[in-house]
């Protein structure tokens, strides 16, 4: 995904490639090994005058002249290359021995780091310190802590861990606020069916992976951090991506920004922490789109709009319709069913972007179905599985125009025949 114009660049890679790749053996240099070398790599080669320390030349000895043997100076001048170098690579064996500790991990998620920030927290900031000491370390106090109520709106806080790009930081931070957004608006919705088929699914998984995240971070253990904060984003990154595809009544909200500036080691990074506000209407009206289903009646099948959240467990969609209810018994789809909470993607190879989409091209095919026959399917998700599922249409043969012959009545002559079309006779 492009950092300047948030654009998603597909894969072009071929899957012989792909599998080669899997297959390659891991490095298995540590990280302090790593971060040594690039400190290493970057003092060796910095140029003249740009370090406190002179730069280290190297004597370059004339070239012998033709047919005359190799000279006292060459032969100095070799040896002193060789002491700079032996010298140099003393320096970094000592270096590599300094540095050899492993260096004390990085818990942005919580843990204690020494900050410097240029003016005072905003109130707003404070508040949500003192909510989070209160909260402890319960799931759903926490989940509260980032969302403020005053008056007619409703304020939703994200934070970014610390990086030193400050632009990766300000959209890590909306992410999180966007998806603390999608979280709240799945709190407000009171169906008992809704929750039991759209909220359950996509719950566990976030409870999962902010569980593990914080069991890493309670640890200290930098590798299983570093593992689970990489998902929590990537997941937080898909619910944005999908309140956006999908929300009606969404403008871009007012954003509220509190930087923070973090000194480490390494150098310099940045945290950010956002306030958005959204309209308490604007909830209400999410809260409808998002929990209206839309029947299906030909189908016998109630289908709902793809809920942001569920990019929890469908990070590669962004759009959808999702099963709500279906008559299993009377169902045109019971020989392959269309089960409750199944995501469908597209249907007669039409993407399917919302539950009136759904409808749209269900009917449509249906109905063209029926002057040929032929096979109904739509491919469906649940999770870990694709399935395509679908039914036969059958071939609805109108009835032929009735032709009717009667006698022309002629006395004279020959009896005779003729032929009438009686087919808008109401009498026949």
């Amino acid at each position: 995904e492009c950092g300047e114009c948030q654009t998603t660049a597909p894969s072009i890679a071929s899957d012989e490639f792909l599998a080669c790749c899997a297959n390659l053996i891991r490095p298995s240099a540590s990280e302090e090994l790593l971060l040594f070398a690039d400190e290493a790599h970057e003092k060796l080669l910095k140029p003249a005058g740009a370090g406190a320390g002179p730069a280290v030349v190297l004597p370059v000895a004339e070239a012998p002249a033709a047919g005359k043997t190799m000279g006292l100076a060459f032969i100095a001048a070799m040896l002193g290359s060789l002491l700079v170098v032996g010298g140099l690579g003393f320096w970094a064996y000592n270096q590599y021995l300094k540095d050899k500790k492993p260096k004390p991990a990085i818990f942005d998620e919580g843990g204690s780091l020494k900050t410097q920030t240029p003016n005072p927290p905003p109130r707003w900031f404070a508040d949500l310190q003192r909510r989070l000491k209160a909260a402890g370390s319960r799931p759903d106090a926490l989940d509260a802590a980032y969302v403020q109520e005053q008056g007619d709106k409703v304020f939703f806080i994200g934070y970014s861990y610390s990086t030193p790009r400050k632009r990766e930081s300000e959209a890590r931070a909306r992410e999180s606020a966007l998806a603390m957004l999608v979280h709240h608006v799945g709190s407000t919705i009171t169906d008992s069916a809704w929750r039991k088929v759209v909220r359950a699914q996509y719950l566990a998984e976030r409870a999962k992976v902010l569980k593990e995240l914080r069991a890493a971070i309670a640890k200290q253990d930098g590798l299983e951090t570093r593992k689970w904060r990489d998902a929590l984003w990537r997941h937080r990154k898909a619910v944005e991506r999908a309140l956006k595809a999908t929300a009606l009544e969404l403008a871009r909200p007012k954003e509220e920004v509190f930087v923070q500036q973090v000194e480490i080691q390494d150098g310099t990074r940045w945290r950010f922490w956002m306030r958005l506000a959204v309209p308490r209407k604007t909830i209400q009206k999410l809260a409808r789109q998002y929990s209206t289903p839309v029947d299906v009646e030909s189908q016998l099948v109630k289908v709902l709009d793809y809920f942001p959240g569920l990019a929890w467990i469908y990070p590669e969609h962004k759009m959808g319709a999702v099963v709500l209810q279906t008559d299993k018994e009377k169902s045109p789809w019971k020989n392959t069913p269309l089960s409750e909470g199944y995501l469908v993607v597209s249907c007669a190879e039409i993407p399917i972007k919302n539950a009136a989409k759904f409808r749209q091209v269900v009917e449509n095919r249906a109905e063209e179905l029926k002057t040929k026959g032929g096979l109904l399917g739509c491919l469906t998700k649940s999770r870990g599985e694709v399935k395509r599922v679908g039914y036969k249409v059958a071939q609805v043969r109108k009835p032929r125009p009735r032709v009717i012959y009667r006698g022309n009545g002629m006395r004279h002559g020959p009896s005779t025949t003729m032929q009438f079309n009686v087919w808008d006779d109401p009498t026949q």
